[in-house]
């Protein structure tokens, strides 16, 4: 793991990254609010969310611990969607000035963020795919796989995790309605594959319902 994201910053990177706590509900940057830096996550969950001409809004990711964000403001100088807190969140800013003199000293910093952003790529494409011709059905089961990982990436279980995020945004980021999110948990849970707990899930084999759906899209 990147030095920025472990519990311990080393004196360099203290100096330069300044911790904040986000707590739930509350927004880290908006949309169009100008560029101050890279933001990385230290603990915690968040929903990046693009707001329509027509006042609709469209989920567009959910950065959980690990991820860098903050990227989409370095090219106009603003950002491009809200970034709010689906918990209490702990993040490090650098000022990305401070960060490219870092990077151009040290090659590490940006191979890791080079890394992050070809790994955020990857998953868009996956489900850009995957909203382009999958059912209900699959559409969620390739979030919640997408979930599992991200938990046993943070040495959490992949089989029984929590959902920071409600059906409604989910709903919003698979391009469904929050009845259809429902009912397709339901038909999941009837047919054996998972358990609900309110935002708990615990997928039941979690080798068979990747088996299942993995090779998607």
């Amino acid at each position: 793991m990147n030095a920025l994201l472990q519990p311990d910053l080393p004196s360099r990177e203290r100096a330069l990254w300044g911790l904040r706590k986000v707590c739930a509900g509350r927004v880290l940057f908006a949309q169009g609010e100008r560029f101050k830096g890279l933001y990385a996550v230290r603990s915690g969950t968040l929903k990046s969310v693009f707001a329509l001409a027509d006042g609709r809004e469209q989920v567009c990711a959910f950065p959980m611990t690990g991820d860098v964000i903050g990227l989409d403001g370095v090219v106009d100088g603003a950002h491009g969607t809200t970034m709010t807190a689906l918990e209490d969140t702990h993040v490090a800013l650098m000022a990305w000035r401070s960060w490219a003199q870092m990077a151009a000293c040290d090659a590490d910093p940006l191979q890791h963020v080079i890394e992050l952003m070809a790994r955020d790529i990857q998953r868009g494409h996956m489900f850009h795919a995957l909203l382009g011709r999958a059912n209900a059905q699959e559409r969620l089961a390739m979030f919640l796989l997408d979930q599992s990982r991200r938990w046993n990436a943070q040495g959490c279980s992949p089989c029984d995790f929590q959902l920071r995020m409600s059906r409604a945004e989910i709903g919003s980021f698979l391009c469904m309605s929050m009845e259809t999110v429902s009912r397709t948990f339901s038909g999941m849970q009837r047919k054996g594959w998972l358990r609900v707990d309110k935002r708990r899930i615990i997928l039941a084999d979690v080798g068979g319902f990747s088996r299942r759906f993995g090779a998607l899209p």
